[in-house]
């Protein structure tokens, strides 16, 4: 995969891809963390989802979970 990137983007449009995604990981990482710290609730993985997202949602995010 990474050799198909490489073929279309060039090494610099790889490396700022990588870096971007990692950002973006580390970005979503922060959230859950912060939400976590403010919100402590047992079965925080959909409780979160139906607090801040939406209910339906927070049923698919734990039946995926499970």
């Amino acid at each position: 995969m990474n050799g198909q990137v490489l073929r279309l983007a060039g090494p610099l449009g790889l490396v700022l891809a990588v870096i971007l995604q990692g950002l973006f990981v580390v970005a979503v990482a922060e959230t859950i963390a912060e939400m976590a710290y403010l919100f402590p609730v047992p079965n925080a993985i959909s409780s979160h989802v139906k607090a801040f997202v939406d209910e339906d949602w927070a049923w698919i995010v734990g039946v995926c979970y499970w």
